[in-house]
């Protein structure tokens, strides 16, 4: 039954929808599409399956968003489907549509509320007796409001709205703790050039970029900042979250060096907090001498990064004590499900990585495919220096590009490895792409440094490398040039 076909509001009784045609869901979930709506059933303003997989027409949706309120759930009369996606336009002018899926929300296509008041929003509950459960973009997904006074609550958080990063930076000054969401893509050409964080409060609250986009913005900096970080947001503390947004054609440079350390990332400078499902694509350039560089995050100190990519050409002067990564430039905390596309590297910097430039910390089930660079210092595919004073811990990872370094310290996955023998499991470097045919120089040093493999591009496309979980990777000839790649996060 479509849009038009004569739906009338709820009032208590079940409008069923029979299996019509093919049911599009791949997995055992409720897909709202534009096919026609089956295995449904829809009474006093819920929606739930009669099947394990379900479809929901959008139009219909609509046509029953008109008269009232709507829960759409996963859990109906003896079935339990696990996610919602909704795969097709969905828009609406009054009244709060509700999705409560047991596990996760998948988003990939636009979702607009159009209405105006707290009488018309969205409000998004995952994991609802499920486990993972989440909210998650794909392709050209993402929610757009039309007017700041709708609502939108996220498992049970009401969420404050925004559309620029000067009201986003206003209202964490006044509250660093709160929820926010940004609820449009937004152009940053406007701001002009930023020279220091465009927010500069330690943020400890809740972001959600509802896979919205941030373009051209541009943080140019003369001097280091006095708080020793930069990037979108200088800092996240120990609670703070990041989630689903994008930086497109963001650009990042500090133009003298700083007097003391200094942490530079496009999204995060520091971060003690979590960042999901978000990206950076751009440039990034340092000065020398103690700069941390990375493509998302400049140190990840103790925080969390995952399911996260960056595609940053970073580069950056010489300095003894820098560090550059396409993803971070260190990693104390844990990175996993991520990935970096972008060269990194010039001068002679001590650690240069195409994921990390150091890893004392935690990286699993993540790749890089870009160059790193570092005429003098350690070089690798993965990470310049693993462990760096403490144990790094490294599993079901590789890497593709071409490391140039110091010709003791170039190593296909690893530039040094200084932690201990058995902290590297299940990682493999492109002995064809990378330019280093030396099974021994999966590290520059050690030599055989153990857990590290390599192969060829012929090897790594022909079935997943031992120890990478089917689950988590996949490979087809048709993505990321049939290398293994991560289903939850996969190439941009």
């Amino acid at each position: 039954m479509r849009n038009g076909s004569g739906l009338k509001a709820f009032v208590g009784v079940a409008i069923l929808f029979p299996a019509v045609g093919v049911v599009t869901a791949a997995r055992a979930d409720v897909t709202i599409s534009g096919d026609p709506t089956s295995n449904m059933s829809c009474t006093s303003g819920v929606c739930a399956p009669t099947a394990g997989s379900a479809v929901l027409n959008a139009g219909d949706l609509q046509t029953l968003l008109a008269s009232g309120n709507v829960t759409v759930t996963t859990t109906g009369s003896d079935v339990q489907a696990g996610n919602i996606d909704v795969t097709t336009k969905l828009g609406w002018s009054s009244n709060v549509l509700t999705l409560d899926a047991y596990q996760s929300l998948s988003v990939s296509a636009p979702v607009t509320v159009k209405g105006k008041g707290k009488s018309t929003g969205l409000a998004i509950l995952t994991d609802d007796g499920g486990s993972g459960g989440e909210l998650a973009f794909f392709g050209k997904g993402h929610v757009t409001y039309k007017n700041l006074s709708g609502s939108l609550a996220i498992d049970g958080t009401k969420y404050t709205l925004e559309t620029s990063i000067a009201t986003l930076a206003a209202a964490i000054k006044n509250n660093r703790g709160g929820a926010f969401a940004l609820v449009a893509n937004y152009n940053a050409s406007a701001d002009g050039t930023y020279t220091n964080s465009p927010i500069v409060t330690p943020f400890t609250g809740l972001f959600e970029g509802l896979g919205n986009t941030i373009s051209n913005l541009t943080i140019e900096s003369l001097v280091a900042p006095k708080n020793y970080a930069i990037g979108l947001f200088t800092s996240l503390g120990q609670g703070g979250e990041v989630d689903n947004v994008g930086l497109s054609n963001v650009s990042v440079s500090i133009r003298k060096r700083p007097k003391e350390g200094f942490w530079e990332g496009t999204l995060v400078g520091l971060n003690n907090g979590t960042i999901s499902r978000s990206f950076a694509q751009g440039m990034l350039t340092s000065p020398k001498k103690s700069i941390f560089s990375g493509g998302l995050v400049g140190n990840n100190n103790a925080g969390l990064i995952r399911q996260c990519f960056a595609n940053v050409t970073v580069t950056s002067s010489s300095g003894s004590n820098s560090l550059a990564g396409g993803l971070v430039g260190q990693n104390g905390g844990s990175i996993t499900d991520s990935y970096a596309v972008g060269d990194v590297g010039n001068g002679s910097l001590a650690f240069v990585g195409a994921l990390a430039g150091s890893n004392p910390g935690i990286i699993s089930n993540s790749y890089a495919t870009g160059n790193a660079t570092s005429f003098e210092g350690s070089a690798g595919g993965l990470i310049g220096v693993n462990g760096d004073g403490e144990n790094g811990i490294v599993s079901a990872s590789y890497s593709t590009g071409k490391p140039n370094g110091a010709s003791e310290a170039t190593g296909g996955l690893i530039g040094s490895d200084e932690s201990q023998s058995g902290s590297v499991t299940n990682s493999y470097w492109d002995t064809d792409s990378s330019g280093i045919t030396n099974l021994g120089q999966g590290a520059g040093t050690p030599a055989n440094d153990p857990g590290i493999t390599g192969l060829s591009t012929a090897q790594l496309q022909t079935g997943l490398p031992a120890g990478f979980d089917p689950s988590i990777w996949a490979e087809t000839p048709a993505i990321n040039n049939g290398l293994p790649y991560l289903i939850a996060n996969p190439p941009q």
